[in-house]
């Protein structure tokens, strides 16, 4: 992977090797910090959540959606430094949650005013929650929160004519609609873009997903992390993905 001439795959190379060896300067150190400050006041809270959006009767406290649903904290100082690294203009989110991995995003792109994250959430609470962190990180106008059912709001993604060079894909861990999100947002990408995909060995249908995206044809480079997955996509591309497989976490 070292000898991969591609600019992408070496961002996301340092990206990896920073995190592994613990290696931040004092503005990384600091924005990890705040952020995980602000999953330890939500670890918390005990106001309860409603998913009654998806047709389920339950509730969560924000402690127990935190500790149990939010992106760990080696994983988020991994896209932070990969959005960091790859100097990521317009990202995309599917899974808000308590907006967590959207802090981590944010803060690494602080000094690019004219980054915007958009980011997609069904439940209404968290969307809220979230709207006011971020809004204590940066302007308004530097993130988007999408709410309501993905099969509403979706639709509406691929018609904003933003394009998008770092996408994290983190919300339905289903292989219908991990491999609908992939197949429709690849055809709205700048030349080479970046999919991030959360979970791809949670089930044998993640799994599936995953290896269908390793192998379609736009991929030029796919990275096996074990709990994620990179690909790297350029619509032009015509030959044969190569892989690369590297271990941070569980």
């Amino acid at each position: 992977m070292k000898k991969c001439p591609n600019q992408t795959v070496q961002n996301i190379l340092k990206a990896f090797l920073a995190v592994r060896s613990n290696t931040y300067n004092q503005d990384d150190k600091e924005a990890f910090e705040r952020c995980e400050n602000y999953r330890n006041a939500l670890l918390k809270r005990s106001e309860k959540v409603s998913f009654e959006i998806f047709g389920l009767d339950d509730e969560k406290t924000m402690g127990e959606i935190c500790s149990k649903a939010a992106s760990p904290k080696i994983w988020c100082q991994f896209l932070y430094m990969l959005a960091k690294k790859s100097a990521s203009q317009n990202m995309l989110e599917i899974g808000t949650n308590l907006g967590i991995s959207g802090s981590y995003l944010l803060e690494a792109t602080a000094h690019n005013h004219k980054s915007k994250l958009i980011t997609m959430e069904g439940v209404s609470q968290l969307c809220n929650i979230s709207s006011r962190r971020f809004s204590e990180i940066t302007n308004l106008d530097r993130f988007e929160i999408v709410e309501g059912l993905y099969q509403d709001t979706f639709p509406k993604i691929l018609k904003n004519p933003v394009l998008f060079d770092m996408h994290f894909i983190d919300g339905n861990h289903q292989q219908e609609a991990t491999l609908e999100y992939f197949m429709k947002l690849k055809e709205k990408t700048r030349q080479q873009t970046v999919f991030v995909f959360d979970d791809i060995n949670w089930s044998k249908g993640m799994k599936k997903a995953w290896k269908t995206i390793q192998n379609d044809k736009s991929v030029l480079f796919s990275i096996d992390l074990w709990k994620l997955g990179i690909v790297i996509t350029n619509p032009s591309n015509a030959g044969k993905p190569t892989g690369f497989k590297l271990f941070l976490s569980f």
